[in-house]
């Protein structure tokens, strides 16, 4: 059954979104040896999220991994697209994998109005389900909402507004970053692990050493936080300070605005040993109000 059947609901076009296909006989061990979840875990009932990481483990792309009728689709920020596929593709060699960019594949949100406020039970953070060769996955936090990927020649109707969608995947803790913050983090920073995107147990992947080696002595002092502030900031290269406006406590992963608010991702240090009282590099010394890590 379409989720939103029974609702009105508001479309969005994600435009800062792209969608990467892979197909071919070996897609899904390919994919094992290069994305940091398990991929053998994605199948058509759930999705899941994922860090493509360089050697040094340092994150490249976040990506969500759904399990499409001919293979999977890499959704990740459009920013990132063409150097993962790029990257990508130096990895193939002989094996049975083809890489394309989009590929048909269109990707809308979908946020039924009648649900605006609520959650539907879940087992697993994306679950996701194939009707009338559209997948519909569901996302963790916040209002209820989807990602809809389509190929239908008829589009669908979206006027909904890309910064509320973003502004929901902020306070939601989906860790999405642009080309400026790629290779900067290794995936616990960006709580990739607390999302079950990152398999210890799977065997090798690119990065694999340095992220394992991470999470097993416990060496990770940094974290992702949600954080809020009472205006509407643009989008810009800001650092987190201590209330002093001179120690540096962490960076900004992503800003959102939307409706005189805007929207953090920090990767901070523990906040047991920095407090809670944070500013921004910004001229005015923006306070920082922490929601969530």
């Amino acid at each position: 059954m379409n989720p939103a059947n029974s609702n009105s609901a508001t479309y969005y076009p994600l435009r800062h979104f792209a969608v990467i296909e892979i197909t071919g006989a070996d897609a899904e061990s390919f994919l094992q040896g290069q994305l940091t979840c398990n991929v053998k875990e994605i199948d058509s009932s759930c999705a899941g999220i994922a860090g493509y990481c360089n050697p040094q483990g340092r994150v490249i792309s976040t990506v969500l991994l759904v399990k499409s009728p001919d293979g999977f689709l890499a959704i990740l920020p459009r920013s990132l697209a063409e150097k993962v596929s790029k990257r990508l593709q130096m990895y193939v060699l002989r094996s049975r994998v083809n890489l394309a960019v989009d590929g048909g594949w269109r990707l809308f949100g979908c946020c039924p109005e009648q649900a605006a406020e609520s959650r539907a039970p879940a087992d697993r953070l994306f679950p996701c389900h194939l009707e009338n060769a559209n997948l519909w996955v569901c996302l963790p936090g916040g209002p209820l909402r989807y990602l809809i990927l389509t190929k239908a020649v008829q589009p669908i109707s979206a006027d909904g507004d890309d910064a509320q969608w973003g502004y929901w995947d902020v306070l939601a803790g989906v860790p999405w970053f642009g080309l400026e913050q790629s290779e900067q983090f290794i995936p616990q920073m960006l709580n990739l692990d607390r999302l079950g995107g990152v398999s210890f147990t799977k065997g090798c992947y690119t990065g694999q050493e340095i992220v394992a080696r991470t999470h097993y002595l416990g060496k990770s002092k940094r974290a992702l936080w949600v954080g809020r502030v009472a205006a509407s900031l643009p989008v810009g290269d800001y650092k987190v300070l201590a209330s002093d406006g001179q120690t540096k406590q962490g960076d900004v992963l992503a800003v959102q605005s939307y409706q005189a608010e805007t929207a953090l991702l920090m990767v901070l240090q523990s906040l047991d040993e920095i407090g809670k009282q944070l500013i921004l590099s910004d001229q005015n010394h923006t306070p920082v109000t922490v929601v969530s890590g």
